[in-house]
């Protein structure tokens, strides 16, 4: 009898540990925070190049000036010499919608020129006062440099993106290369594209570490309010692999998570 209760036992010890061990791959499988925290920020913090990219271009390669009379207001202050300071400003909250990409947004987006935008190796510094997109606050610092006609590069250090309620904080860095590859010295934000490589690290809401790396480049239309096409791959401090798919170019808010070969959409800011 004490034999036949210790096989039971023990047969039902192991169905316990294997619903357990089920139990937790499938909250791993499904788990596309992380994912969805890291597309929070990237897709903003990557709006920087095109966009101080666009406003020099407008103001015919030769830095930047007034675009602009009425929310947003995009004013400079070339007084003092280098660097000129470019100010984007969405006035407060709440904020407007931004004709760009449909987005509200509140607060200003300060650039430091620190040259003629059309010169090779001019850096812009790019700092954010009470910045919001869609509720959602972005701090940190952006750094550009031109490199060629058709090259930019991005680095994001110490970048912060946090919501009031419900409240939550995202920590992220990247290092990135833009290359413009349609509407080539052209003013209009809209006819550009932008095709994007690099790297990434930062800190998901609920405080687990990742790293990611783009795989196949991102492709960024200036005519669309998101990524369009390419993949990254992710993976976190609890050793969970994430492949993050943007498309074929289809021109919407979302994309495709894949963990140990489960797939499941989420939905970009």
């Amino acid at each position: 009898m004490k034999r036949t209760l210790l096989l039971v036992f023990t047969g039902a010890m192991g169905t316990l540990m294997l619903f357990s061990s089920s139990c937790k791959k499938a909250a791993e499988n499904t788990n596309t925070q992380t994912a969805t925290d890291n597309a929070i920020c990237e897709g903003e913090y990557m709006r920087m190049a095109p966009t101080a990219n666009s406003i020099a271009v407008k103001s015919n390669g030769n830095g930047v000036g007034r675009l602009e009379s009425a929310y947003p207001t995009t004013t400079v202050d070339t007084t003092h010499g280098w660097p000129h300071t470019l100010s984007i400003n969405y006035g407060p909250s709440p904020g407007v919608v931004d004709s760009s990409d449909g987005k509200t947004r509140s607060g200003q987006i300060v650039m430091a020129f620190s040259n003629y935008w059309h010169i090779n190796g001019t850096t812009v510094s790019v700092t954010y006062t009470n910045y919001f997109v869609n509720g959602v606050q972005f701090q940190g610092v952006v750094s550009l440099t031109r490199n060629s006609k058709t090259s930019f590069s991005e680095t994001v250090s110490n970048g912060q993106c946090t919501k009031a309620s419900p409240s939550w904080t995202i920590l992220y860095n990247a290092t990135r290369t833009f290359t413009w590859t349609a509407g080539v010295g052209d003013s209009i934000p809209s006819h550009s594209t932008f095709t994007i490589s690099g790297n990434a690290s930062g800190t998901d809401r609920n405080g687990l570490t990742y790293t990611m790396n783009i795989t196949n480049p991102i492709v960024k239309p200036g005519s669309c309010a998101y990524i369009t096409q390419g993949t990254y791959t992710m993976q976190t401090s609890d050793g969970v692999n994430y492949t993050v798919d943007f498309g074929n170019g289809t021109c919407d808010n979302q994309a495709t998570v894949t963990i140990n070969g489960n797939s499941f959409p989420i939905t970009l800011l």
